[in-house]
């Protein structure tokens, strides 16, 4: 995890790849037409004074990367709690090393990703680089004199043409569209796997047992699904939803199950439904209240699809308002008899099945709904993705706007105003705790600047704004805190 660390193992691992191999005697003297091998057998010796000095060089990468002056790079630090280098700006500095020190071998991923500090990084790339040495094929010590000429290559020197033309940015909305169902069964349901439907409490799950079992599947109506089980039907979203916190209860429930059995099916595969009543098209366009947080339901059932691609996976949403249990469960078994490997279905008020397709469809050029006169409060900071999207409102409607960030807007000397980068930011401020006798880790002078380039950031923004006609302020609070 530290500079150290890597260094050393990237050394270890270059010194392995120096050093000749030679057991061609016993496997090529006798074949035929074999090139005859003069093999050296006086010691081998490695002139390491021409290597690179890894920690000098390692040192430098991460002044560069990081801004850190070199002088407060201690071997022993931490590149996490010490540097707060994180595993991005990781790959970064590695990638700088091998650059720098092309001889550098392959490392060990696994070993490396256990390294924490600069002096274990050092000696593992400095360990790396010596094998590496050590096993480095010598024509002369391995094969001989003899040299198989190589084959000749044809290089197209014509121009290579790259398109580089805009790809348009394209819209597009999500639609329930009648789908027929295919006429399949789902594998483990009629096969002689055990069916577990959990129960939803209004009667529904036995009458969807009964008819499952008619078609020859083995049911169990239960509150407890084993973590063998190959066939679960979660039936905790058509359960009554009083308020937002039942509705969570019900993606809990759903994903407890998911969970108890995600093991068996990530190894094994099986079938795996969840049903939620939300209108029969998964709260697109219906007015579902509380039973909107049950959305989650098919969320799930999506990223457990990822996890289990041996799986059979499916959500369906089904019209529960004004129907009778009896004809929910017909609706429901023949759904899961028939209606193959489907991801999401809705079952509608209208007796079709339906399926979401992703429509294109530009943009309507009805009236704005954001207006001079509009107050618009913005969570997310005054910086990147949300400054450019509040940037380009303000250009078309010039609303009042009020950013709300955790970043505190910094106050800078003339001094630091003057200096635009981030190693020159550093510099200067170490340079100034110095002179106040503060003695700053690596850590806390990248926090410092961090809030000194985020403040610029924010009032560059504001200034945006009121460049684009919009009265803005800027408001550090945290959202997550009920006082704020």
């Amino acid at each position: 995890r530290t500079l150290g660390e890597i260094v050393a193992y990237m050394d270890s691992t270059l010194a392995k790849t120096q050093l000749p191999t030679v057991n061609g005697q016993r496997s090529m003297v006798n074949a035929p037409d074999a090139p005859s091998l003069t093999i050296d057998n006086s010691p081998l010796t490695i002139d390491r004074s021409s290597s690179p000095d890894l920690h000098a060089t390692m040192l430098a990468v991460v002044t560069e990367k990081t801004g850190y002056p070199t002088e407060m790079l201690e071997p022993g630090m931490a590149l996490d709690t010490d540097l707060g280098i994180d595993s991005i700006k990781r790959v970064e500095i590695l990638a700088a090393m091998r650059e720098r020190v092309p001889s550098l071998p392959e490392f060990d991923t696994t070993v490396m990703a256990g390294l924490r500090t600069l002096g274990e990084i050092v000696a593992y790339m400095d360990s790396t680089l010596e094998k590496s040495q050590l096993s480095t094929v010598n024509g002369q010590r391995s094969m001989g004199n003899e040299a198989t000429p190589a084959p000749s290559l044809t290089i197209d020197n014509s121009p290579l043409t790259i398109d580089r033309s805009p790809d348009p940015i394209r819209r597009y909305i999500l639609e329930m569209k009648p789908r027929p169902a295919s006429g399949l069964t789902p594998p483990f349901l009629l096969d002689g796997t055990s069916v577990y439907i959990t129960d939803d409490g209004g009667g529904i799950a036995p009458l969807l047992a009964e008819r499952l079992a008619h078609a020859g599947a083995q049911v169990t109506v239960t509150d407890t699904v084993p973590a063998d089980a190959q066939a679960v039907i979660c039936l905790a979203g058509l359960r009554a939803v009083g308020d937002v916190d039942a509705a969570i209860a019900a993606n809990a429930e759903a994903f407890h199950r998911a969970t108890t059995v995600a093991a068996n099916f990530e190894a094994a595969g099986g079938l795996f439904v969840t049903v939620q009543a939300t209108g029969g098209d998964f709260g697109l366009a219906s007015a579902n209240g509380e039973r909107a947080w049950l959305g989650g339901l098919s969320g799930l059932a999506k990223t457990a699809a990822q996890e289990w691609p041996n799986a059979a996976v499916r959500a369906i949403d089904i019209t529960t308002a004004g129907e009778a249990p009896d004809a929910i469960a017909d609706r429901l078994a023949g759904e899961l008899l028939a209606g193959g490997s489907d991801r999401e279905i809705g079952l509608a008020a209208d007796g079709g099945r339906y399926a979401f397709v992703s429509t294109e469809r530009a943009a309507g050029g009805g009236s704005p709904v954001v207006a001079a006169d509009s107050v618009i409060v913005v969570s997310g900071g005054a910086r990147g993705v949300t400054a450019a999207a509040v940037i380009e409102l303000a250009r078309q409607a010039r609303p009042r706007i009020a950013l709300l960030g955790r970043s505190a807007l910094a106050e800078e000397t003339a001094e630091l105003r003057a200096i635009t980068d981030d190693a020159g930011l550093k510099k200067a401020l170490l340079a100034a705790a110095q002179a106040r006798g503060e003695r700053l880790t690596p850590r806390d002078l990248g926090a410092a600047t961090d809030r000194i380039l985020a403040g610029r950031e924010i009032r560059a923004t504001l200034q945006a704004l009121q460049e684009a006609g919009s009265d803005a302020v800027y408001l550090p609070c945290d959202i997550n805190d009920p006082a704020a």
